[in-house]
């Protein structure tokens, strides 16, 4: 989102900036009185960028490439964080070289709901490894790109993301536990954070209330918009 419209219990507007951009891309109405914060976010126009945040831990992998597909379906160019990158390039060389057709997703499954098992759909690269489809390297940032997606690169002094990058996002999917929720928060810096959409894979969970096996709704209900975020205050 590039600007958000907050709208008061009496009807009147108040037009808030933001570092996203320019065009406005979404708005938000505020429920209750001038304390609360809870807002409803609706957007002006089709989200076109999110990151998504993993847990490092394998039995998170499932619904980490389950987001990535489904996202980059819907024509979405998803960014990861460069730990995980290894994995993603690991995963489309690994569907390269084995097409074994009995490791492929049921397609008799219905398409939004998480296949049976631990294995997800991560058929992000169909078929042999072309040309086009090897990792390109792009842009002053040396941001990498892989069937539209992509991470950026990271220094050993410095975690965060880069601006550039951050101008891009209109959301966030956290896959973990209430540390990878902190952690997400903290390679944005002091700049303000989009919308998070966490999902409770980790320990506790106080700070993700989704669970992973509402991923594909919870994601089209972000997509569609419409619907109530909670704000934060960040230390």
């Amino acid at each position: 989102p590039d600007a958000l419209r907050r709208m008061s219990r009496s009807g009147s507007q108040e037009q808030l900036t933001s570092p996203w951009g320019q065009e406005p891309r979404c708005v938000s109405a505020a429920c209750g009185t001038m304390k609360t914060t809870t807002l409803t976010l609706h957007w002006l126009n089709t989200p076109r960028t999110a990151l998504v945040v993993c847990k490092l831990a394998a039995k998170v992998r499932p619904s980490f490439f389950f987001a990535l597909k489904w996202l980059r379906e819907r024509g979405l160019t998803v960014y990861v964080e460069p730990a995980m990158w290894p994995a993603v390039e690991g995963e489309a060389g690994l569907q390269a070289t084995t097409p074994d057709p009995s490791t492929q997703a049921d397609t008799s499954a219905p398409p939004n709901t998480l296949p049976a098992g631990s294995q997800p759909a991560t058929d992000i690269q169909a078929g042999p490894r072309s040309a086009a489809s090897m990792t390109t390297i792009i842009g002053p940032l040396g941001c990498r790109c892989l069937n539209g997606i992509m991470t950026w690169q990271e220094t050993s002094c410095n975690p965060c993301i880069p601006d550039e990058v951050v101008a891009e996002l209109d959301f966030v999917v956290v896959l973990g536990g209430d540390g990878t929720l902190l952690w997400t928060c903290h390679i944005f810096g002091n700049r303000a954070v989009p919308p998070l959409v966490p999902f409770n894979l980790g320990s506790l969970g106080f700070l993700t209330p989704f669970q992973p096996d509402t991923l594909p709704n919870m994601l089209e209900t972000v997509m569609a918009g419409g619907f109530p975020m909670i704000l934060r205050h960040r230390l």
